[in-house]
């Protein structure tokens, strides 16, 4: 069981959290030195929580793989799936922040049932187990 819920709504120069239960929005930017800060103000991100985003295909990245690096478990969530839940939850208008504060909601509620990412450096040694496999097994 997770002690924390983090949404974290990404953009290409900055990013969102929200810490489920917290009436505060926090904002960083989207680099290294915004990576380090989120870490030095928000240590309780060590202590066993879930990180949830958006996919939004490349600005995510870089902050997936420090959280990973850091030892932080994280979900990468589907944008549709995260969308429809933030609108039943009756919020229809749309910011960064009640985006961040509907990912940590959707962590919350959803945590059991949530996929934690993993490094794509795993993934990509995988795909290239497989297909040597698949190549070997074609030529006997």
């Amino acid at each position: 069981m997770y002690h924390n819920f983090v949404g974290i709504d990404i953009s290409k120069n900055d990013f969102v959290i929200a810490i489920y239960g917290s009436k505060k929005n926090f904002k960083y930017l989207n680099n290294s030195k915004g990576f380090n800060d989120l870490l030095d103000k928000h240590p309780i991100l060590k202590d066993n929580s879930l990180v949830v985003l958006e996919t939004t295909g490349v600005y995510e990245k870089a902050l997936v793989e420090y959280l990973l690096v850091e030892k932080i478990i994280v979900h990468r969530a589907n944008t549709r799936v995260v969308k429809h839940f933030i609108r039943s939850t009756g919020q229809l208008a749309k910011s960064d922040n009640i985006d961040a504060i509907g990912l940590a909601r959707y962590g919350y509620e959803r945590h059991a049932q949530l996929v934690c990412y993993k490094s794509s450096e795993n993934n990509l040694q995988k795909l290239v187990k497989y297909t040597l496999r698949n190549r070997i097994l074609r030529n006997n």
